[in-house]
């Protein structure tokens, strides 16, 4: 009985395998970076930032908005106790 012979020469795989991973990571990095781009997010992000200094603003940016939400609800809401 005889053997198939090897299609695949697993160090050509290899590297193959080392150059378009990177490749394809830095695609599907894009995405989200475009995304954000046109939905405005980095105007809002006010520049370069740390992810320290970025978690920072945007936990202001919602106390903000919690606060503007809060400006406009009325005195006469009342709650089910």
């Amino acid at each position: 009985m005889t053997t198939a012979p090897e299609l695949t020469d697993e160090a050509k795989v290899q590297e193959f395998a080392r150059k378009a991973i990177p490749d394809l990571a830095g695609g599907t990095a894009t995405i989200p970076a475009v995304l954000g781009d046109r939905l405005g997010l980095f105007a809002l992000a006010g520049g370069p930032a740390t992810s320290t200094e970025l978690a920072g603003r945007a936990g202001e940016m919602c106390l903000e908005d919690a606060s503007r939400r809060c400006a406009r609800s009325t005195s006469t809401t009342t709650f089910a106790r």
